[in-house]
């Protein structure tokens, strides 16, 4: 299981001192939201080329699990993924100004849950919401102890509709400022760690382009 200092150490991210643009990277679009500075290759952007624009308010990707390669895909054109389960969208914002994401498990959400917690797979701790919650349609999934390495609310499954089926599942962590929001299937729920991973990977990689 990852602690949090291990998560931490790998997803940090450092701002980049001014360079000189190499015409070989051109093929990266430099995105600059709050203190994250990073150069992504135009592949990940969701929507194709046409949404690769230099930006500082929000980068909207989409990887590929497990690898965490481009995916590509046009929302137009989702339903023609080899299988959408493997698709995981990111969104890099601004902050919402308000809680940390990492603090929402016990700031948050846990006046909201009820007592009991179940096992699942991945290590993963799972806890409902109460049924007069703002978040009743939906389950809190965390990573022991407290959810600060971890944490996806996800919809229950009698409320997911076929068209949504693919990303049912949002998990938030804070980066460098920025608001980082993953979406992905549940159906990767006991993978979380290597997800976790290859997209901490991706964001060290974009950092040195």
């Amino acid at each position: 299981m990852l602690t949090v200092l291990a998560l931490g150490t790998i997803v940090a991210i450092y701002s980049l001192s001014g360079r000189t643009e190499d015409p070989r990277k051109l093929d990266h679009i430099p995105v600059s939201i709050e203190e994250l500075r990073i150069n992504i290759p135009r592949s990940y952007f969701r929507g194709g080329e046409s949404a690769s624009q230099r930006t500082s308010e929000r980068a909207d990707l989409v990887m590929l699990y497990p690898e965490m390669t481009a995916a590509a895909v046009a929302p137009k054109k989702l339903e023609a993924a080899p299988d959408p389960q493997l698709l995981v969208f990111a969104s890099i914002q601004r902050n919402d100004g308000v809680l940390d994401p990492a603090e929402r498990v016990q700031e948050l959400y846990g006046r909201f849950l009820e007592p009991a917690t179940f096992e699942n797979p991945g290590g993963l701790l799972m806890r409902r919401f109460s049924a007069d919650s703002p978040y009743s349609d939906e389950e809190l999934f965390i990573a022991p102890p407290d959810g600060r390495v971890f944490t996806a609310r996800c919809r229950k499954p009698d409320n997911i509709s076929e068209r949504g089926i693919g990303e049912t599942c949002i998990w938030r962590f804070r980066q460098a400022g920025a608001d980082i929001q993953i979406r992905f299937s549940p159906a990767l729920l006991p993978h979380w760690e290597e997800m976790a991973l290859g997209i901490a990977k991706r964001l060290k990689e974009w950092e040195g382009k």
